[in-house]
């Protein structure tokens, strides 16, 4: 009867994370509140709900409901390890330099623990890395990770994780070499992939780049980061067709992804390519860019402006490009200030703009 009317715990679970990943966090609290109804003991609904807040990037809240669920589950290295993560997150926001400190120390903290009893938990090995990247002790972490390859010689995630560490910190061909041994025991490894392609771009191997890239989305369509490095890709080779395509295809696997809203909103709106301008969806795309950063980014808004005056709402697009201007403030790279001004004066004459760059 519960599987049958939805209301079986795990299935539940199950649509909160897929929700979330989707970026879709109004449905994804509605079926929180499912998962509440269905939970005995309240240690999965403060997880999930935790784990959704932190890809919200709420992580107050989400260090709130990881503590709330250890009090109901204190031996979980899982929740622990998700608790230092957090930890970790607010100490980079910190601008207080002794509260930084000491959030970095507690979160180093909660990941040694974690490690102290489950030497090879994966999350904890590699965020605990990252953490130590953040705190410029980088040659901990390739130590770290150096050894949880050695203990696990038949598993591709260490010599990844290493990879991606070795690639941090400039050591490309170390990193390369590691990254594909792991493809030897994992082959369609979609973040392995990626990482290769960006090692690839660094040497100026376009085409390899892009080859990765591929495969990283045929692995995993829902990757989006090598739909993004695609279309950049794209973009300053000039295919605007491409980069649409690109676009488009990684929007549908994460609808809410702000950069590539924004990035096919300014392709739709502002290319030379009458056939390929598309004022209004240009509009919507921009807005849920807009929406979704709280107007907090002026790239945004400038896209915003562009979509409206494609659209032929002037007035609009005005309003936007000096909400633009605004946000860039007087700090501002001179450079886009200027390109922001001359934006402005096209939309304050009744002309849109064309992107022939």
């Amino acid at each position: 009867v519960l599987l049958r009317n939805g209301w079986h715990l795990q299935t539940l679970l199950g649509d909160v994370a897929e929700l979330a990943k989707r970026g879709l966090f109004t449905e994804a609290d509605a079926a929180l509140a499912r998962v509440a109804e269905a939970d005995p003991t309240g240690t999965a609904t403060h997880v999930a709900t935790g784990r959704v807040r932190t890809m919200q990037n709420r992580f107050e809240e989400a260090a709130d409901e990881f503590r709330l669920a250890l009090e109901r589950a204190p031996e979980r290295l899982d929740i622990q390890a998700w608790l230092a993560d957090v930890q970790a997150r607010l100490a980079a926001r910190e601008e207080d330099g002794d509260e930084r400190a000491n959030k970095f120390a507690a979160a180093e903290a909660g990941f040694r623990a974690v490690l102290g009893k489950d030497p090879d938990n994966a999350f904890a090995l590699e965020h605990y890395s990252q953490l130590l990247l953040t705190l410029q002790r980088g040659a901990e972490a390739e130590t770290l990770l150096r050894e949880a390859a050695q203990r696990q010689p038949e598993s591709a995630w260490p010599r990844f994780q290493l990879g991606i560490v070795l690639s941090s910190l400039g050591k490309n061909d170390a990193a390369r070499e590691e990254l594909e041994a792991g493809l030897k025991i994992s082959p369609n490894d979609a973040q392995a992939l990626y990482y290769l392609g960006v090692l690839a771009q660094d040497a100026g191997d376009m085409e390899r780049a892009k080859q990765y890239w591929e495969q990283a989305v045929e692995a995993r369509p829902e990757f989006v980061d090598a739909y993004v490095a695609l279309a950049a890709v794209a973009l300053q080779e000039g295919d605007r067709a491409s980069a649409e395509r690109y676009l488009r295809a990684g929007l549908a696997q994460a609808p809410t992804h702000v950069a590539m809203a924004n990035g096919l909103a300014w392709i739709l709106g502002t290319s030379p390519d009458d056939d390929q301008r598309k004022g209004d969806e240009a509009v919507a795309l921009a807005e849920r860019a807009c929406a979704l950063t709280q107007r907090a980014r002026h790239q945004y808004l400038d896209t915003l402006a562009a979509a409206y005056a494609e659209a032929g709402r002037f007035d609009d697009a005005v309003k936007a490009a000096r909400e633009a201007l605004e946000g860039l403030g007087e700090s501002g790279d001179e450079q886009v200030r200027a390109d922001y001004q001359a934006r402005l004066h096209l939309y304050e004459e009744g002309k849109p703009y064309r992107d022939t760059d």
